[in-house]
């Protein structure tokens, strides 16, 4: 007479919980556990309970409900690959695409997940429907933006004319943004070396963005602060940085030349105070300003703590072994002839392992700012480097006989 309630709609509810201001990873793996325990029931339900939270009308509800179920498609195996291809599933989230009044984080976020699944499941006849999904979705104009870069020509090297130029040009338009804010530019002095170097200091308002209300992946359901827009006093000095690094709180969508461009999480090197609201910062080799209330300070680490992350770092790769111990015991066994569950050893493994996975992930996420911050320093050397050898060479064209002169 009535229709039971869904094992799993409480479960999925409190991981796409709209208050959540980032993905608890924690609650995803536990969703993704309790599917592997169900099978195809526990699938099932799962999905049909993430259904609905994407037809939710919160962006941040319908953003966690895609994340869990990229989590659930990277975890939970096959079972969970066939109710995320099934025709339901694709359509729900392909109206969700199409929808223009959905937030285009979300429809990024489904895009994205579209193609990727496409992409790995592309072999699997049985998973076709999302491979369908992709092409309507192209046919009806909606760009991946993955594909079309690959299309891109790769980058030429600029020369150091061209960043010269570059420079004098950022230059430039610094000023004379500054001078439309009232007039009140004229004060305004720069020294800038090279693209990630600047430093500039300025009585003027600063900029009025436009786009202050771009919201978050994990915060657009709330109202974001506006840029400040108050004038500073003329003896008013700038307010010093108190960390050498912060951490984006939302989306920052430039409207003025000069402002840098980030997204929620990433992390931003200061280089300068501009003035009070508004810091100088570099992100993946870009240089910018940046309005102060969209981020916090990421204070840096102490000598305490970073002995500290290297002990937890040492003490996943320890555990690693228990890993290698599971999958060992686990090829040796039969689920038809032996019982797992009267293994003690087995479900120690499996638990320390279980305890493992939210730490790497950390670990994970530590390493891929670790590489993005060296790739930025590597660009840096090669452009430095490439300045420098043509400034000698020009040197040396200019000055020929000066090495034997000065003998």
């Amino acid at each position: 007479m009535f229709k039971a309630a869904n094992p799993f709609d409480e479960i999925v509810a409190k991981a796409t919980d709209e208050n959540l201001t980032s993905e608890n990873w924690q609650l995803n793996l536990d969703v993704c556990d309790k599917v592997s325990n169900e099978g195809e029931n526990g699938a099932r339900n799962c999905v049909a309970a993430i259904l609905k939270r994407l037809v939710h009308r919160n962006a941040n509800v319908q953003l966690y409900a895609l994340t869990l179920s990229d989590a659930l498609s990277k975890n939970s195996g096959i079972i969970a690959h066939r109710e995320l291809a099934s025709r339901s599933f694709c359509q729900t989230v392909q109206r969700i695409i199409l929808d223009r009044n959905t937030h285009i984080t979300v429809k990024k976020k489904a895009t994205s997940l579209i193609k990727q699944w496409s992409q790995e499941w592309g072999q699997d006849e049985t998973l076709g429907i999302v491979r369908e999904t992709m092409e309507v979705l192209r046919n009806q104009g909606v760009s991946f933006q993955d594909e079309d870069q690959k299309n891109e020509p790769a980058p030429i090297e600029p020369s150091s004319e061209q960043l010269r130029a570059e420079d004098e040009e950022l230059r430039r338009v610094l000023e004379l943004s500054l001078q439309d804010q009232g007039g009140r530019g004229t004060n305004f002095q720069s020294s800038y070396n090279d693209s990630a170097q600047a430093s500039s200091s300025s009585t003027a308002q600063p900029y009025k963005a436009n786009n202050a209300a771009t919201s978050s992946a994990g915060n657009v359901n709330k109202s974001l602060p506006d840029p400040s827009h108050s004038q500073m006093p003329a003896n008013q000095q700038p307010q010093a940085p108190a960390a050498s690094r912060v951490r984006a709180l939302y989306d920052f969508a430039p409207s003025e030349e000069g402002e840098l461009a980030f997204q929620k999480g990433d992390v931003i090197r200061i280089l300068d105070s501009v003035y009070e609201h508004w810091w100088r910062g570099e992100l993946r080799g870009e240089a910018g300003i940046f309005p102060v209330n969209y981020v916090e300070l990421l204070p840096d680490p102490t000598p305490a703590d970073i002995q500290r992350e290297a002990e937890l770092e040492a003490h996943i790769f320890a555990q690693a072994n228990d890993i290698d111990r599971l999958l060992s015991k686990l090829r040796g066994l039969d689920p038809s002839r032996d019982n797992l569950a009267d293994d003690d050893e087995l479900q120690e493994l499996y638990q320390s392992s279980l305890t493992m996975r939210p730490k790497i992930v950390k670990l994970i996420d530590r390493y891929n700012l670790k590489v993005t911050e060296l790739r930025t320093m590597n660009d840096k050397f090669v452009r430095a480097r490439a300045t420098f050898d043509a400034m000698m060479e020009q040197n040396v064209n200019r000055y020929p006989n000066a090495g034997a002169n000065s003998q």
